[in-house]
């Protein structure tokens, strides 16, 4: 044998055996030194990062704006950066396929600087991939997936920060349930998760009573749904609860429709797309959602967020660009709060973070990567897009910062001097208190006959002077107590009481010895006409027959107030920190002298009906400065009760093309006059007032002063307009009565004195009024401008006047309101002090008077005596009111008597 072959065979094996070694040192080697992904990315975030990098992945398989969230919120942390660092972003699209998401999942979790991914909107998408970031510690958080199952016990970096289908099920659950739809169909994907869903529903819709008439099921990929929307048809239901995905639940929807299947269709978020209504197209309406963003909500991270996307993108952001942004807030906040990169430190961070504020409002995570504690809210389809429903805000009220999309803005002319409904006696207060305090009754907007509003029914004697209420057992106040006839028959009496010095104590005469209760002849309330017969029932006892009755038990005075508040604090009741009350709206804010907000009142029986949230009253002395807010977008509506609108602007508006549409013209039934001081020489001479009266050219003031927009007025009560006589103005008949006075050519004839409360309008009238005086009788006047309360007070006592502005706005459509109550000699305030026995007879005659046409004849009689024979008042003209309402108040109608019914308007949102 060769030894050198030996030695190299020796060599070999020894040389094989070394290499062997080698490999495994260097496979020991390359172990140690070859870390996993995660275990690099806890070593590069551990130390000080140069560079922060965020994944951000889209699913375009439909159209959001999350990019733009996203983008929105990283720009605005970079400005300061998080722990100083600066967010990189790393944008891809998974397009909704699993495959696609899975891959990039794959690739972002070997990169081992990426910190954390936002988005996978797509639930099965991101289901799929959770598995792979929770594998490799990748920190996730989806704005856009909504299925139970995304979320796991074990999972310790997967998030999400919106609510579960289950919690966004029950709201719309919650919803069938207040509008009364008790018996639903249920139709349904057969996909795993949406069919779960339908299971879910119908069991949670069972719980509370709910039947479920139908379940049909179909298969995502199908487009042709007739077969089972003709047997949906043959069912007997109020709704149908859909659960599916888009396309082919909006073609479904899209196909039932066409097939006059028209009930309400209750479906999820996954439908909450504007690619739902380029599916359905016209018939995407009445659609009903659960959505976890309203971005008309008063919260300052809503309105910023809102503020700064519209700014930046020019579009309203829609749910997704608010989570997305959330989502990117949330994680660059915890890393701020855990004062850490490290991911596994930012997770447990993320596991206990409470109250965190964004776009989309509060919220709190929980253990397992889901949230608590989340306001949601209700949209229902257009044909177009969806509208808010059922709106409640959240934020506190900022009376500086107006939120123009949810808030109705009213000007008015002068400040609010009370809101107490027992002393509310001004056009504005009337107005608030309708928003705030239910009456028995309300008006039909269509005809003015009294409707049910807190009493649910009533019924009247035969001989009209007994009528008995039923009350609605569903009205509370605001602080949840509920209403109850006690708290009516304490009004009325509070209301009679000297001491509270009711301005509309009067109309409350008509009870049974109401009178006399207030001046103290009968100090036993028990004998005033109203009588309690249980909570929920209460009888009124009249002094004359009222066939009217109903109509007045609707107004103000008649209210039921909250004793246990009043009496707590009786003079401070109103105030915001005190007030109760139990109307579609609840005081929010109150600026006086500058504003008052009114928010919508969520104990309101109707309250999901009530469609504007938020209403300001913004005070406006100047009208030209109305029309210019008017102009400028600032307010809503201008003019009736409200600011009115410059008289130099009335004709160009009704002609101008861009405004002329939004120009109403409306009757009311109010009087413009001036009261005289029958006891205050020289106008306590009948003959004086009656050359006044005659001289007064009132074709001429309408034409110059008012444009021609109001009706010549011969007499002072308008429903009364056939009484008056053809033409009242003959200045020289008039200048006969001032010399059979004693006063030829208006010689010796002292001044007097013009007083109204002001404003330009009043103003301008007065003096046409003094200018008439002047050149057909040669009569001087001074003017005499009073501001709101010295009005008040000079009608009430100084009366250091010879004439005052008197104008009148019906209470409650019946004569009596205007004749008896205001100038009957002996039970009213008698406001121009006159004592005249014909006008008396004809009144109580009137009061004993049941036929309506026997009473008119009566009523014409004392207009007759009121404003000719004896002439205690000087009426001008009959209003009209002159309206600029802009084109987003929605189902906008006037109401001449009482206050607007804001609650039957809407806005047009975003």
């Amino acid at each position: 044998m060769d030894n050198r072959f030996f030695l190299r065979k020796k060599d070999k094996t020894h040389i094989l055996r070394c290499m062997i070694i080698g490999c495994f040192v260097c496979v020991l080697c390359a172990c140690d030194n070859t870390q996993k992904p995660s275990d690099l990315r806890e070593n590069y975030y551990s130390q000080s990062p140069e560079d922060v990098f965020i994944a951000i992945v889209d699913s375009s398989d439909f159209q959001s704006q999350f990019i733009e969230g996203c983008k929105l919120a990283i720009n605005e942390i970079n400005q300061l950066g998080v722990l100083g660092k600066t967010i990189h972003p790393l944008y891809y699209d998974d397009k909704g396929a699993i495959d696609t998401g899975k891959a990039i999942a794959k690739k972002l979790s070997q990169n081992s600087k990426v910190l954390a991914v936002i988005g996978h909107n797509n639930s099965d998408v991101a289901v799929s991939t959770s598995i792979i970031y929770e594998k490799n510690k990748l920190l996730f958080i989806s704005p856009g997936t909504t299925v139970s199952d995304f979320i796991q016990n074990q999972n310790q970096y997967i998030f999400r920060n919106i609510p579960s289908n289950e919690q966004l099920t029950l709201k719309l659950i919650e919803y069938a349930n207040r509008n009364a739809l008790t018996n639903i169909a249920v139709v349904f994907d057969t996909d795993t998760i949406t069919s779960q869903l339908a299971n879910f529903f119908i069991s949670e819709f069972r719980k509370r009573s709910g039947q479920i008439v139908a379940t049909r099921s179909y298969i995502s990929w199908e487009t042709n749904f007739k077969h089972i929307i003709k047997e949906i048809k043959q069912v007997d239901c109020d709704a149908l609860f859909i659960s599916g995905n888009l396309p082919s639940a909006a073609i479904f929807i899209k196909q039932a429709r066409e097939m006059d299947i028209n009930q309400t269709i209750l479906s999820t978020n996954a439908l909450d797309s504007m690619t739902f209504f380029q599916l359905a197209g016209q018939k995407a309406k009445n659609v009903v959602l659960p959505t976890y963003f309203d971005p008309v909500q008063p919260l300052e991270e809503t309105r910023s967020f809102v503020n700064n996307f519209i700014q930046k993108t020019g579009t309203s952001p829609d749910a997704l660009a608010a989570s997305g942004y959330d989502a990117i807030l949330l994680l660059a906040t915890t890393i701020e709060k855990s004062g850490s990169f490290v991911p596994e430190e930012i997770a447990a961070t993320l596991h206990l973070f409470e109250d965190f504020r964004g776009a989309t409002g509060k919220i709190s995570m929980n253990m397992n990567g889901g949230i608590t504690n989340k306001n949601l809210f209700i949209k229902k389809s257009t044909a177009e897009d969806f509208q808010f429903v059922e709106r409640n805000f959240l934020g506190e009220v900022n009376p500086y910062e107006c939120v123009k999309d949810f808030t109705l803005r009213i000007p008015i002319e002068e400040s609010i001097p009370t809101i107490d409904p027992g002393l509310t006696d001004n056009v504005t207060s009337i107005d608030i208190v309708e928003q705030l305090f239910l009456g028995l009754t309300d008006y039909d907007p269509k005809n003015y006959e009294p409707v049910p509003e807190l009493a649910s029914s009533w019924t009247a004697s035969p001989d009209y002077q007994q009528y008995t209420f039923y009350l609605r057992n569903d009205v509370f106040w605001t602080d949840g107590k509920p209403v109850t006839a006690y708290d009516i028959q304490w009004a009325i009496l509070r209301n009679l009481n000297k001491e509270t010095d009711s301005p509309y104590v009067y109309t409350l005469y008509i009870l049974k010895n109401a009178k006399e209760y207030h001046e103290g002849l009968h100090v036993n309330p028990s004998t005033v006409g109203v009588t309690v017969i249980h909570n929920n029932c209460i009888t009124f006892h009249l002094n004359k027959p009222a066939p009217y009755f109903p109509s007045m038990a609707g107004i103000w005075v008649f209210r039921p107030l909250p004793r246990h508040v009043i009496e707590k604090a009786p003079k401070t009741w109103t105030s915001l920190e005190n007030i109760v009350s139990n109307g579609s709206y609840k005081l929010a804010a109150w600026e006086k002298g500058l504003m008052m907000i009114l928010r919508k009142n969520t104990t309101y029986f109707d309250q999901k009906n009530v469609l504007i949230p938020e209403v300001r009253y913004l005070i406006v002395s100047d009208g030209r400065h109305g029309m210019e807010m008017y102009l400028s977008g600032e307010i809503d509506i201008l003019g009736g009760n409200y600011l009115k609108i410059p008289l130099n602007f009335i004709s160009d508006i009704s002609l101008n093309p861009d405004y002329k549409e939004q120009y109403f013209q409306k009757d009311i039934f109010c009087s413009y006059a001036f009261a005289f001081n029958t006891q205050k020489f020289p106008v306590d001479n009948p003959l004086i007032r009656k050359a006044i009266n005659a001289s007064i050219d009132r074709k001429r003031l309408i034409q110059y002063i008012l444009k021609g927009k109001q009706e010549v007025a011969k007499n002072f009560t308008p429903q009364l307009a056939q009484c008056g006589n053809n033409e009242i103005f003959d200045p020289v008949t008039a200048k006969k009565w001032l010399e059979q006075a004693g006063y030829p050519d208006g010689k010796g004839f002292p001044e007097i004195i013009i007083a109204y409360n002001e404003s330009q309008t009043h103003e301008l009238i007065a003096r046409g009024v003094k200018d008439c005086l002047n050149y057909y009788l040669n009569i001087n006047v001074s003017l005499k401008p009073l501001t709101w309360e010295n009005y008040i007070d000079s009608l009430k006592s100084t009366r250091d006047w010879h004439l005052i502005r008197y104008g009148w706005c019906a209470d409650y459509p019946d004569p009596n309101n205007w004749l008896n109550e205001l100038f009957h000699p002996e039970k009213s305030e008698n406001v121009t002090q006159w004592n005249n026995q014909e006008f008396i007879e004809l009144m109580n005659s009137v009061d004993q008077t049941i036929n309506f046409t026997d009473r008119i004849q009566l009523y014409c009689q004392a207009e007759s005596i009121l404003c000719e024979k004896a002439c205690a008042v000087l009426p001008i003209y009959f209003e009209r009111s002159h309206y600029l309402i802009h084109p987003r108040v929605k189902g906008w109608y006037h109401m001449p008597l009482g206050g607007q019914q804001i609650r039957n308007w809407s806005l047009k949102y975003f």
